[in-house]
């Protein structure tokens, strides 16, 4: 049998960006699918050794291993070292051995780590800050520039998760010769359906039908429009019920999630409202199932895990009109203006009196793309 291909992935389980957490995990995910003689061994790349536990537990994945980032020579191998150089021998220990070992690297491109490895993919989600530079300080917009250009220039490798993003990025840089790869994620989710519904709604004091809305507390993501929406609809006698999930910070805006609860508390919106807080994740898949409809408003994405979760769980989402919710949802959904409350608002109240009729997918499709599409990079990079 062949050697198997060694792919290191530079991983950190990092609460405030979730959904980069779960795009590594559902890479991984994908690979289960794969013929058994084309699975790659992945090797998890980080300091610490809590995530590869995290995310063999969460994968089930037969070929994983565990990589040091911070992996330091001991004294036994430094002093063997010392001795075989004074005699000119080639040293039997460095560092660098097993990272040389790998066949590619695929990593986030802002990860400073192994950014000069030969075979390394650099992972760009979206060009936000071109496009929304409110939401981020000028050091940062600055930072994120140069290493674009860098990239661009410098290296062999990029990969996006969507066509959209390539078009950005072919418009920023378009005398850039790097080789371009766009893999368009799906989601793999635990079993939740096993769940108690009624034991979940008890546990969050949920007491009548609901929309959800689970996103992290960023201000892009336009939690605002949703709660205008609700005003609409409560001045109008209608009162509908939004739950929102995800961790309250948002480290740009320090004041975003109090400007939110404020915004509730000054228009007497408490009982239409609930924060969830981060919550596990067959609860809010289990809660996405059952909900009247998702409600994804966000101004930027570069592909939406939460999108990806509707079309898995096979439920109904309300979506904002950009380009890239056009290019990945074309089914079971309608558009809004994410600027239009009073447009959100109509399509909430139409959800709710007139229950949209949700065509089934076969997203085993979808995980097979991304499975197929994530090996032939492997492949087109390792050989």
């Amino acid at each position: 049998m062949a050697q198997r291909t060694r792919v290191g992935l530079v991983f950190s389980y990092n609460e405030n960006w979730i959904g980069g957490t779960y795009y590594f995990l559902n890479l991984i995910h994908a690979l289960n699918l794969v013929e058994d003689r084309n699975k790659p061994i992945i090797s998890i790349i980080t300091s610490n050794e809590n995530d590869f536990i995290y995310v063999k537990n969460e994968t089930q994945y037969k070929y994983l291993e565990f990589f040091n980032k911070e992996y330091r020579l001991n004294k036994l191998e430094k002093g063997i070292n010392k001795i075989l150089k004074k005699v000119g021998f080639k040293l039997p220990f460095s560092k660098d051995k097993y990272v040389n070992q790998l066949d590619l690297i695929y990593k986030y491109y802002a990860d400073a780590s192994f950014k000069n490895f030969k075979n390394c993919v650099f992972w760009i989600p979206d060009f936000q800050e071109k496009f929304l530079p409110q939401y981020f300080k000028k050091e940062e917009i600055n930072l994120r520039q140069q290493y674009y250009e860098d990239i661009a220039f410098n290296k062999d490798y990029i990969s996006f998760s969507s066509n959209t993003s390539l078009k950005h990025f072919e418009s920023l840089f378009p005398k850039s010769k790097i080789k371009k790869f766009v893999i368009q994620f799906a989601v793999t989710h635990p079993n939740f359906e096993s769940l108690d519904f009624k034991s979940v709604l008890d546990k969050y004091k949920i007491n009548k039908n609901f929309f959800f809305s689970p996103n992290q507390f960023w201000e892009h993501k336009n939690h605002i429009v949703v709660l205008k929406a609700l005003k609409i609809l409560k001045n109008q006698g209608f009162n509908a019920l939004v739950l929102f999930s995800g961790k309250e910070n948002d480290n740009r805006n320090k004041e975003y999630v109090l400007s939110l609860k404020k915004y509730i508390s000054e228009n007497n919106l408490n009982e239409n409202v609930k924060f969830l807080g981060f919550i596990p994740r067959n609860e809010q898949l289990l809660i996405m199932k059952k909900a009247k409809a998702i409600i994804q408003p966000s101004f930027f994405e570069g592909w939406s895990t939460v999108v990806e979760d509707v079309k898995a769980v096979n439920n109904f989402i309300l979506l904002s009109d950009i380009e890239v919710h056009r290019e990945q949802m074309t089914t079971n959904c309608v558009f809004f203006n994410p600027n239009n409350e009073g447009e959100l608002a109509l399509l909430m109240k139409k959800t709710e009196q007139s229950p949209p009729i949700i065509k089934k997918i076969n997203y085993d499709l979808n995980l097979k793309s991304f499975s197929n599409d994530f090996v032939n990079l492997i492949k087109e990079v390792s050989t």
